[in-house]
């Protein structure tokens, strides 16, 4: 999280984990902002009794692209450990052109580091509890290069991470099971631009508590649980400290009737001392002749303001209200001899109090402000499968997305027209994915393709771009090489950035478990 009230993927490090998983669609169980979909970062040992591992992986890529990262596990008696170390360099000189008879331009004071750490300690005490402890430190720093339309740029942004979470796992005799989690973290983004005089000190610090428990009976499972977030942040832009405190009570309920899965849920949120409408959650999907699927999900959901949106001076709007909405998603999918699928999922998802900054008419800055509403609907379809078996095989996936996400509003700065589709919201987009797979190697390629979209200054062309890699691997070790933009396709995602053109990355995967000498 980020006193935006948002998260920087780009800085997600996903070799701290074990796994990393995604769930598509809303679920408003899980609370403010899962509209789109969640992420689920995992570190949970999968190591056996007397085992220990050891993993490295290192990469070399173009524009000085360096990448190493080790971990060491193990597990033995009550306890395991796991400790993942990280460090990455990439410069990103890449060159690029604004048309082509004009000369290529370098892309300068982009270079990027980082480190990250992430240790970890469990502890089996018993057959009814169960403790971990995680420990994750990370360090991002990262140039920020001219756009298009500037000369040069000595700007630079830091970002200063450490966290601590406490999970207890407790199983009873009976049907119920608990699981308790406490985390603190503590944040810090530093901004430089020496070129416009402009420096900023953030500190960002959260602390987090939840239990839920689920109990079994014969016909269905609860869970019912409660949370509490409490965030305080200083930064010269605020008027002192900015704090916001959000209670959660969330109760849910599975069952099968008669081959239908159903899962309902309900959640009550009170954010400093206001209390948000209640969100929920129905879900049902049945599967006929262990071919045929059909689901259907209804969400209430909301995103609550973050902190910049309610205390920046100027333009904070402590007044700010949730976004909240409706979305329904209906999905059928076919299963053809067990090795062939194709489905598609439609949806359907508007959200009042759209949070959009803006200038309003008499001011010369921009505002934070409810407007609104946002809607968005569409399909998707998709198909996969594969010719062989699980050694030697090969594999497809197609999907394509139609997403018509427009205002349901007009606004003069920035400039909004009513029906008009929403900022960086691309109304197409496919991605096609072959693989061909044998004992000791196999090759990906992926093609993606984009339509164009709307940006709050100048709107962006589609684009299509392949990625190609190829996996040889001897004994434990995967040896990789990949190709990046393959086809050497310019393209922008974000407006008045550049993107690199075609670039390469070379590197290994070692992975040993063992058991531990007797």
């Amino acid at each position: 999280g980020s006193t935006l009230g948002l998260l920087d993927y780009s800085l997600l490090n996903a070799n701290l984990f074990e796994s990393v998983g995604y769930t598509l669609g809303g679920n408003a169980s899980q609370g403010s902002g899962a509209i789109g979909g969640s992420v689920y970062l995992d570190n949970r040992s999968r190591l056996r009794h007397g085992e220990y591992s050891i993993g490295i992986k290192s990469l070399l890529g173009s524009f000085d692209r360096f990448h190493q990262g080790l971990n060491y596990a193990t597990r033995k008696g009550k306890w395991w450990t796991a400790t993942r170390l990280s460090w990455e360099h990439v410069d990103q000189d890449f060159t690029y052109r604004l048309r082509e008879d004009l000369p290529e331009i370098i892309n300068t004071n982009a270079q990027r580091d980082q480190f990250a750490l992430l240790h970890s300690v469990g502890l089996h005490l018993d057959e009814k509890n169960r403790f971990e402890f995680h420990l994750w430190a990370q360090d991002n720093q990262r140039q920020i290069p001219p756009t298009t339309v500037q000369n040069r740029s000595e700007a630079v942004v830091r970002d200063k991470t450490l966290r601590l979470q406490g999970i207890w796992n407790h199983h009873t005799r009976s049907r119920w099971y608990i699981k308790t989690i406490a985390a603190v973290s503590h944040n810090q983004n530093i901004f430089e631009d020496p070129l416009s005089v402009v420096f900023g000190d953030n500190v960002f610090n959260q602390l987090y508590v939840k239990s839920e428990a689920s109990y079994a009976t014969e016909k269905g499972n609860w869970l019912l649980g409660a949370s509490n977030r409490l965030t305080r942040a200083q930064t010269e832009n605020y008027v002192g400290e900015a704090q916001q405190n959000q209670s959660s009570l969330f109760v849910s309920y599975s069952t099968e009737i008669r081959y239908w899965h159903i899962f309902a849920a309900l959640r009550q949120d009170l954010i400093d001392n206001n209390f948000i409408p209640f969100t929920g959650q129905v879900l049902v999907r049945r599967t006929f002749l262990d071919k045929l699927d059909l689901g259907f999900q209804i969400n209430k959901h909301f995103r609550a303001p973050g902190l910049n949106d309610l205390f920046w001076a100027p333009g904070g709007n402590p007044d700010l209200q949730s976004e909240l909405g409706w979305s329904q998603e209906v999905s059928i999918a076919y299963r053809l001899d067990g090795n062939y699928k194709i489905g598609v999922t439609a949806y359907n998802n508007k959200v009042e109090n759209w949070i959009q900054w803006g200038l309003l008419d008499g001011r010369n800055f921009f505002s934070a402000l409810n407007l609104p509403e946002v809607w968005s609907r569409g399909f998707e379809v998709y198909t996969n499968g594969f010719w062989g078996n699980e050694d030697k095989h090969l594999k497809f996936q197609l999907s394509y997305n139609y997403n018509p996400s427009t205002f349901e509003f007009s606004f003069s700065n920035p400039v909004i027209i009513e029906n008009e589709q929403v900022f960086y919201s691309p109304m197409h987009q496919a991605v096609a994915t072959i693989s061909w797979v044998r004992p000791s190697y196999s090759i990906w390629y992926t093609h993606r393709l984009q339509s164009g979209i709307n940006t709050i200054l100048d709107p962006l062309d589609g684009f299509h771009i392949g990625q190609l890699r190829a996996q040889y691997r001897y004994k434990e070790v995967n040896f990789f090489f990949e190709v990046n933009n393959l086809w050497d396709a310019e393209y922008r995602v974000v407006e008045r950035r550049a993107m690199p053109g075609r670039h390469f990355a070379i590197g290994l995967n070692f992975k040993l478990i063992n058991k531990f000498k007797k």
